[in-house]
């Protein structure tokens, strides 16, 4: 009986080389990304494979966070034309969390990376009204550090009106596209020291 023989290009990656890739995408490494999924390794694995830093920072939180929108479109382009992997699955990478409960939408608005923010967006359903670990969502984060451009294209872009019946301590907002229910950080103190925590994993290079 033969051996069956597994493609390269589909063998799971160890930690270091999960790091690389991530760090690749945190400094603009198009070239290297570009080498490492056409030539290299499945660009299945991205999502298959779970890739992520000890932070669990995807490579999407780290192109988004730095701004390199070239990067993330790339990605996005090899996912999609990869017929392993369903939009639902880019769906749920866009929108997974790190170890901090940050998506990688945080990121962008929280280091003002308006263009990554409408990519995202708009074509890929990022939704502003998730909520990290300290119960804030991007609208909130655009807000507290007047970040008023982002500001203004979520409340221009994202219907929301308070619902007829609100508790003492949660605010019931209604999306205009999807029943996702937002509650308020209030915290203003506790926010900045969350932004600060969130720039220091990503270490942007400047």
């Amino acid at each position: 009986m033969a051996n069956e023989k597994i493609d390269i290009k589909f063998e799971k990656l160890d930690v270091d080389d999960k790091e690389s890739i991530v760090l690749d995408c945190r400094f603009g490494e198009l070239d290297s990304i570009k080498e490492i999924f056409e030539e290299m390794v499945d660009s299945s694995l991205i999502i298959t494979d779970d890739i992520k830093d000890e932070n669990s920072n995807t490579p999407l939180h780290m192109a988004a966070g730095n701004g390199h929108l070239e990067i993330i479109k790339h990605l996005m382009d090899l996912l999609t034309k990869n017929e392993l992997i369903s939009n639902d699955q880019i769906y749920k990478w866009v929108a997974a969390k790190n170890s901090s409960g940050n998506t990688a939408l945080h990121w962008a608005t929280l280091t003002n990376q308006l263009e990554v923010i409408k990519y995202l967006c708009e074509n890929w359903k990022a939704d502003p009204l998730v909520v990290n670990d300290m119960g804030h969502d991007c609208i909130f984060v655009s807000e507290t550090n007047q970040l008023h451009e982002i500001e203004k294209y979520y409340l221009t872009n994202y219907n929301i009106e308070p619902e007829e019946e609100e508790s003492d301590d949660e605010e019931d907002i209604k999306f205009s596209s999807n029943d996702v229910q937002y509650k308020e950080g209030t915290e203003i103190n506790e926010m900045t020291k969350d932004a600060e925590k969130a720039i220091k994993e990503m270490n942007i290079k400047k």
